[in-house]
């Protein structure tokens, strides 16, 4: 045993265990599967978990290879103990089956005294496989570091899970291997364009786990398949290969092939057969780089190589490896070669110097000339951070250390900076430096349009924007005498077209005056502009209007008022109210006319015999209001309408479950009578009863508790047209 195990270790050198850890997937043969039920009788034990045995098939013509691998490490180690059954039936053509027993006996593991009469040392996955079954130790972690009860529980799940990958993947890279782990069979008894299903299942139940019955088809037809969509994209002394991670080989690991020859000859890229992971349950941001990457790996396998040399062509193929350990026809070749994406050194600007009116002269040393650097362009921009614009179209010779923009412009900044171009296009930009040019002109003075001054002393300018485009700003400059002296207000330069300040609306002085000067970005300031005058408000408020007369027309009530003699009167405010009514109503807005002080106000919105009482206000333009004028009153009368009634009571009389209603009334006409109407609750008054003349008080017992009742009245004409206004309300809640 120690001398199978030596052996074993020869073959886990450290380059090879290494790469083994780098591929690791699991074997997934994505094929259906029929419980052990359909070929073996008998009944599953209630909450048992079953694995699954995926099972894949190869057709070579004379023969089919059956290869297999349980879908869990606990599957793994009860196919070893109890091995596996193979089941062909064959379908013949006139539509009947039969079905053939492949195996006598359960197809098992090799011992280890069979793995080491058979071994090779070339064959370095036989002895993995035999390490996976059979090796003492197959920790990775310290044997000499102390770990916890908890920890040494994790180590020996890892180690059993490792076992179990290094097994699987030993068996698909390797014939030997898989027939060493009992997990290869090669069904010679064949007949080519034959169809054949195979069912394989382990002998296998205990009181937690069982094995499905595993199961695909095949007809025996060999077909030759190469990895197919290579590509392959150039970088400096390095190509990367990507191809399709769908093969319809089912590839599951590859070798790559360079010839630096123009193909005479081909040498291998990688010893340990090559996979590029894809892990799909991670997840990253959407931004990141890993992202990225992850998103290409999960199309594509991916291959970096590093070569001696660019713009050398290089030619590249693949190999896929199945599961079953067969290698497949060459990919078709692709040449590539490398390309020079490694920039110039840039140059450094070693001064930037106005020489006459807007030429600018820039200079720049350049100490790394003997690259394959091909020359200069000398670019513009506004602003250090870019963007930046050629001067010229042609590009400057290496040798040249100077260039003369006669472009400059005075408008606006002028950052210069040199880019270096090597022969294939690459190129690295210098660090920025500004030229100035010798500015002393003056913007124009500004043009102020308005100002403005509320009631509690905020001010706001407005002007014109200059027309000149290098204008830094504003200042702004303040005096309570047209003819100065004027001391600078704002604090900072102003950048928009506005300003905004305040001063005391109770000083003496009733007018201000604001001056503004620009500024450009040479510090150059202009003339004053001109003086804006802003009138501070007043704070007294305007004399009432005086009514001159009042009333009635047409149905309407006419009055003309002699309007207030203050300063800055902006309108009249019209109140009205019915007489011995507390609250007015604002019924109309009159605006000052500039020709006539007077003003007329027309209220046909009335109702006959009501006496309305009119009182009127002035607004000047600050929005100050006089005190209410002295009142008047007026009434439309018509002898076409009765008077109303004179009072209208409703009380609950609990005694007789009734509303009591009464009333008072003065007759302009003997004949006449009572027109009562009624409400419940939000409904609209309906007439309820009429009474005569003599009667004013009634009840009312149609009531319901918890509602609430509204009562008025009309006074009718017997015989006649006439009829009075209806009354008021009233409202009783039983």
């Amino acid at each position: 045993m120690n001398s199978i195990h030596h052996y074993f270790k020869f073959l886990l050198t450290k380059k090879f265990f290494v790469g083994l850890i780098m591929l690791l997937p699991t074997i997934g043969y994505s094929q259906n599967t029929i419980t052990q039920d359909t070929l073996v009788d008998g009944e599953h034990k209630a909450n048992i978990k079953e694995i699954d045995i995926p099972i894949h098939a190869k057709a070579y013509g004379d023969s089919v290879v059956l290869r297999w691998a349980p879908t869990t490490p606990i599957g793994w180690i009860m196919g070893r103990e109890k091995g596996y059954h193979l089941v062909r039936v064959e379908l013949n053509k006139n539509g009947t089956r039969d079905t053939l027993a492949l195996t006598n006996q359960a197809i098992m593991p090799m011992t280890p005294n069979q793995i080491k009469a058979i071994g090779k040392k070339e064959d370095q996955y036989m002895g993995l496989a035999a390490q996976a079954m059979y090796g003492q130790n197959f920790s990775m972690s310290n044997p000499d570091e102390q770990l916890s009860e908890i920890e040494q529980i994790q180590s020996a799940s890892d180690m059993f899970r490792m076992r179990y990958y290094f097994a699987l993947q030993s068996a698909d890279l390797s014939i030997n291997a898989a027939n060493a782990l009992g997990l290869r069979y090669v069904d010679k008894n064949v007949e080519k364009g034959k169809m054949y299903d195979y069912y394989i299942y382990c002998d296998t139940i205990d009181v937690a786990y069982t094995m499905t019955v595993g199961y695909t088809n095949i007809i025996n037809y060999y077909e030759s398949l190469a990895p197919h969509h290579l590509k392959a994209y150039a970088r400096d002394k390095q190509i990367e290969l990507q191809w399709d991670r769908k093969q319809i080989g089912n590839f599951t690991t590859y070798y790559i092939d360079r010839s630096d020859d123009n193909g005479k000859t081909f040498h291998r890229l990688n010893e340990i057969a090559y996979q590029s992971t894809y892990q799909p349950d991670i997840s990253y941001d959407e931004n990141s780089p890993e992202y990225k990457i992850n998103n290409i790996l999960k199309d594509y396998h991916v291959f970096f190589d590093t070569i001696p040399k660019n713009y050398y062509d290089y030619q590249y193929r693949i190999i896929g490896i199945d599961a079953f350990a067969d290698l497949s026809a060459y990919s078709d070749t692709l040449i590539v070669h490398g390309i020079d994406l490694t920039a110039p050194s840039p140059a450094t600007i070693d001064s930037v110097t106005n020489i006459q009116l807007n030429h600018i002269k820039i200079t720049w040393v350049d100490t790394d000339t003997e690259g394959d650097l091909k020359g200069y362009y000398v670019n513009r921009g506004v602003d250090a951070a870019g963007p930046f614009f050629p001067l010229h179209q042609e590009l400057l010779n290496k040798g040249t250390r100077s260039y003369i923009d006669t472009t400059a412009d005075a408008l606006h900044p002028n950052y210069y900076t040199i880019v270096s171009v090597d022969t294939v296009q690459n190129y690295s930009y210098s660090i920025p430096r500004r030229g100035i040019l010798t500015d002393s002109i003056p913007p124009t003075a500004p043009e102020v349009i308005k100002g403005i001054m509320d009631s509690i002393g905020y001010i706001a300018l407005f002007w014109k924007k200059s027309p000149e485009a290098d204008v830094k700003g504003y200042s702004v400059y303040i005096s309570y005498n047209i003819e100065g002296p004027y001391s600078i207000v704002s604090r900072r330069f102003v950048e928009e077209t506005y300003f905004l300040d305040s001063i005391n609306t109770r000083s003496r002085d009733r007018k201000v005056y604001y001056k503004i000067v620009a500024v450009d970005q040479n510090g150059n300031h202009s003339k004053f502009s001109n003086a804006i005058e802003v009138l501070k408000p007043i704070i007294i408020p305007p004399t009432a209007p005086v009514n001159k007369s009042i009333d009635t027309k047409d149905g309407a009530i006419y009055s003309e008022w002699i309007g207030s003699e203050s300063e800055g009167v902006w309108g009249y405010e019209i109140y009205r109210k019915i007489k011995d009514a507390s609250q007015w109503d604002t019924i109309a807005w009159i605006p000052r006319e500039p020709k006539n002080i007077n003003f007329y106000v027309n209220d046909a919105s009335i109702h006959p015999n009501l006496k309305y009482v009119y009182a009127a206000s002035t607004v000047d333009s600050t929005g100050l209001r006089s005190k209410v004028s002295f009142p008047v009153w007026a009434m439309n009368y018509d002898i076409n309408l009765l008077p109303e009634i004179n009072s209208l009571n409703a009380a609950l009389v609990k005694k007789d479950n009734a509303i009591q209603i009464s009333w008072q009334y003065i007759p302009k006409n003997k004949n006449y009578y009572f027109v009562i109407y009624k409400a419940e609750n939000d409904d609209p008054l309906t007439i309820w009863d009429a009474v005569d003349k003599t009667q004013l008080i009634i009840n009312d017992k149609n009531i319901t508790k918890g509602n609430t009742y509204r009562y008025a009245i009309e006074v009718k004409q017997d015989h006649g047209e006439l009829k009075s206004n209806l009354s008021e309300e009233v409202k009783v809640k039983y």
